[in-house]
């Protein structure tokens, strides 16, 4: 009996051992999909609230906006009062 036991407590440490590799090497895999995670979050970020994001788009859509009515001869009146709508200026600026 004595035999069975030693052996039983062998495979148990050796299964302790695997047990504990396995362990480590998903510690180090989450390790690296947290790292992976944080960079992609980082490239994602807007620098910036989300709402001066779109105060900034926007501005850009009416910089647009008074850049083509300069150019163009055809009436703007409809496109000024959408831009005013959402941006607040006036067509002089």
């Amino acid at each position: 009996m004595e035999a069975v036991s030693i052996s039983e407590k062998q495979a148990a440490e050796a299964a302790e051992v695997d047990l504990e590799e396995q362990v480590k090497r998903t510690d180090e895999q989450l390790d690296m999909m947290s790292w992976k995670m944080d960079n992609v979050e980082k490239q994602l970020e807007v620098p910036g609230a989300p709402e001066e994001a779109v105060i900034h788009l926007m501005k850009s859509v009416t910089e647009l906006l008074q850049f083509r009515c300069a150019r163009t001869t055809t009436s703007c009146a409809a496109s000024w009062s959408r831009s005013r709508l959402y941006s607040g200026s006036s067509p002089a600026g």
